[in-house]
């Protein structure tokens, strides 16, 4: 059990673990002087009642798909906050091949399980409970991957806020961030966004608890959603909404005279944004990405290539999707005998730009994987003679559509990564080159994301 802020707020859960199809529900006891405003990262949790002077009680429901993790539940009274994480234990199989009739088991977060016969196969089944943040079985020496997905473990909870849209007010925000095994995470590192509003920086506050505030200026009536991630699992972000609503109307009062209404001005004067300047500051995910690496159409035509990127970020359609531009600058030198003691040179300079749709996809816990693909444009500058004779030169441009796949790993601020793409560009027309360009490259590069 953790609680900041207030000594008078405090927040204990019974059983302190649960583990699925033998614990149903957990009993939450809150000690607070005002009604708490209950939320978890996982799970239900229901309203709380008045069961003493200062102390309330509420029921803690566990998620329905059996998967391990750890329950962040908070509890918001005025100015204080209150939090205790749940591990929850999920039910599955382990799935262990041996010699047939054999019986196996298996040990899971310091737990025996079994023994299972095999099967005339060898293969055995044991039914296994597995702790949050375990990933692996192990028989004897031998060592059983578990595949767990990633769970969230961070949660995001917001302090009291007035309902009006039409008041300026400073909204808390408090965010904790645990282990894979729910326990308090200190030196994590937030990142915050809001849909409107100047949001201040994150400070830590205590143990696994993180606050910052959120400044809002009077705004039309909606909802401002609040997200927190952590730096190293950008993917699974926690989020909060805030709902405000318009001014209610003024009481008309009766009156035995009315005075006659003034004329409307021909044209209203035009709407003034009060937090223009301020949701200025949320820009959408951005990634800014250098790379280089090496070009051919393996048929003579290679060259080193180098290339800049940005892209822009959204998950509001459910995947992660990107679109992004890029410029990418190649140059291809040659040389040959065309006749004797006659040596030609040509020099071919290579400008590629790509617009890409892109589709992204966790594949482990700081890696990603994407696929795009778009049209591009290229354009040639092309000079060819004899040496120390006269040349040519020609301009061309032409069309051409691209294909791409990559992978990247998350170290810090500065994300490494792989790409390969093929594409296709139209013949150009030009009275020196001929012929459409079908390339494959291969790149290496580093990127700078904003979230």
């Amino acid at each position: 059990m953790t609680a900041a802020a207030l000594i008078a707020l405090a927040i204990s859960a019974e059983p302190s673990l649960i583990r699925i199809g033998r614990d149903p529900r957990a009993a939450l006891t809150i000690e607070s002087q005002t009604v708490p405003l209950l939320s978890s990262s996982a799970g239900q949790v229901g309203a709380p009642r008045l069961t003493a002077d200062g102390r309330y009680e509420a029921e803690y429901l566990p998620p329905d798909d059996g998967q391990p993790c750890v329950a962040i539940v908070t509890a918001v009274a005025g100015a204080g906050i209150a939090w205790v994480a749940i591990p929850i234990w999920g039910e599955g199989d382990a799935v262990v091949k041996t010699r047939p009739g054999g019986s196996i088991s298996v040990d899971i977060g310091g737990q025996t399980f079994g023994p299972m016969v095999a099967d005339e196969h060898g293969q055995a089944v044991v039914p296994v409970v597995v702790p949050p943040g375990v990933q692996e079985a192990r028989h004897g020496k031998r060592v059983i991957p578990i595949h767990v997905p990633p769970a969230r473990t961070v949660h995001l909870a917001l302090g009291e806020w007035a309902r009006r849209a039409d008041v300026a007010q400073t909204v808390a925000i408090h965010v904790i961030a645990v282990t894979a095994q729910g326990a308090p995470r200190s030196g994590a590192v937030i990142r915050l966004r809001a849909t409107r509003g100047t949001l201040s920086a994150v400070q830590e506050r205590g143990p696994g608890l993180y606050e910052a505030s959120l400044e809002l200026t009077p705004h039309a009536p909606g909802e401002i959603r609040v997200t927190a991630a952590l730096e190293d699992a950008p993917r699974l972000p926690a989020q909060a909404i805030l709902m405000l609503e318009a001014k209610p109307p003024e009481p008309i009062e009766p009156s035995a005279a009315r005075e006659p209404a003034a004329a409307l001005p021909a044209r209203l004067p035009e709407p003034v944004d009060a937090v223009a300047s301020t949701t200025a500051r949320n820009w959408p995910p951005m990634a800014v990405s250098a790379k280089a690496g090496l070009l051919s159409n393996f048929s003579g035509f290679s060259a080193p290539l180098a290339g800049i990127e940005a892209a822009v970020r959204t998950d509001h359609f459910g995947p992660e999707l990107a679109v992004s531009i890029e410029a990418d600058y190649a140059r291809h030198d040659q040389s040959e005998a065309v006749a004797t003691g006659v040596v030609g040179q040509s020099r071919t300079d290579l400008m590629l730009v790509h617009l890409s749709l892109a589709w992204r996809r966790d594949f482990a816990e700081r890696g990603v994987f994407w696929a795009a693909a778009g049209p591009s444009a290229a354009a040639y500058w092309t000079t060819v003679g004899v040496a120390a004779g006269p040349q040519r030169r020609a301009f061309a441009l032409a069309p051409g559509v691209q294909a791409a796949f990559g992978a990247e790993h998350r170290f810090g601020i500065a994300i490494p990564f792989l790409e390969a793409r093929a594409g296709w560009v139209a013949s150009p027309d030009s009275p020196i080159l001929t012929g459409p360009l079908r390339t494959l490259s291969l790149l290496a590069g580093v990127r700078l994301e904003t979230r």
